[in-house]
């Protein structure tokens, strides 16, 4: 997509459409003349569908990881850092593009490429926390890699049930039991903050 000036302006209309669109139809729906009449542009100035797609990803997944950042900056202990990785998970992030991704990738060779480049990147992200955390002798866990791995698929999986409203899976369950889990496979307790915890 294109940028500076107007075009900046267009190319965000575009993407706050193609986000409502992906919202309420998934990928399916990213028709060029539905995008355009949304974003209130020629049709002709509407990208190819999954260059839309994309854009909302890495647009969502930027704002998930500014966060992050200001969440883990703001934290002192390495147990509160993690905490606040996975608390932004369940508060801060809509799962409902990451949903429509993991089930283009089953089809679609692009998506499964930025589904693992995003993942990779999230998975080395929290990797990295546990590592300093070791370091720090605030950690008890022999392979940092796999604990992150083990973290980020739980909070992937209780993520689907709580974006689809399960009945037992709230987001106050998915922080509870995603951070009691997580807590056992690093070898430290994670408080909770105040707050409601059905887990």
């Amino acid at each position: 997509m294109r940028a500076g000036g107007a075009d900046k302006e267009r190319d965000q209309r575009l993407q706050n459409a193609a986000a409502d669109v992906i919202s309420e139809h998934g990928f399916e729906g990213l028709r060029g003349d539905v995008v355009a009449a949304r974003a209130e542009v020629p049709e002709d100035a509407v990208p190819e569908p999954w260059e839309l797609f994309a854009a909302v990803i890495r647009t969502d997944e930027d704002r998930f990881n500014a966060i992050v950042d200001g969440a883990v900056g703001a934290a002192n202990a390495p147990a509160e850092q993690l905490l606040a990785v996975i608390e932004a998970c369940v508060t801060d992030f809509d799962w409902t593009y990451w949903i429509e991704l993991w089930s283009l990738g089953l089809r679609d060779e692009r998506a499964r490429e930025l589904r693992d480049q995003l993942d990779v990147a999230f998975r080395a992200r929290i990797a990295n926390l546990i590592e300093a955390g070791r370091a720090a002798g605030a950690f008890d866990v022999p392979d940092p890699e796999s604990a992150a791995v083990a973290i980020s698929t739980l909070i992937d999986a209780l993520a689907v049930d709580a974006t689809l409203r399960d009945d037992t899976v709230s987001p106050n369950y998915m922080f509870g039991l995603s951070a009691s889990v997580a807590g056992r496979l690093v070898g430290a307790e994670l408080k909770l903050p105040g707050r409601g915890d059905d887990a």
